[in-house]
């Protein structure tokens, strides 16, 4: 218990400020980051109900930052002409993060390169 606690505060908070505490697996991704805290979140919840208006809320932000932080990697990738990458990346906030806030423009981006990705490989 004390060790998902400690998961809750680092993302509250920062891992930099809960000091003295590592997670054992690295969390490659920003799905595997919020299962996690999710997965913490949740028993959270099941042991202090009143707490579910103020968790969604914070899942609901949580979701809406780990989703642009990946777009900010996607945008990197197309710069970089990584398409693999790129698409990845926006397949992974259209899969994971539907409510998020510029899911049009992920779309609209994820269509063009399959389209663009797809002709390049004909050729």
């Amino acid at each position: 218990m004390m060790r998902k606690l400690v998961l809750f505060l680092a993302v509250l908070v920062g891992p930099a400020v809960v000091a003295g505490h590592s997670f054992q697996e690295p969390l490659k991704t920003s799905v595997d980051y919020r299962s996690k805290v999710q997965q913490a979140v949740q028993e959270l919840v099941q042991q202090y109900r009143e707490l579910a208006p103020v968790v969604q809320l914070f899942m609901k932000d949580l979701d809406e930052k780990l989703a642009q932080g990946d777009f900010a990697v996607a945008q990197y990738y197309v710069g970089r002409r990584n398409n693999f990458g790129a698409l990845s990346r926006l397949k992974t906030i259209i899969d994971n993060y539907p409510n998020f806030s510029r899911i049009d423009e992920v779309n609209q981006l994820y269509k063009e390169m399959s389209k663009s990705d797809g002709a390049s490989r004909d050729s």
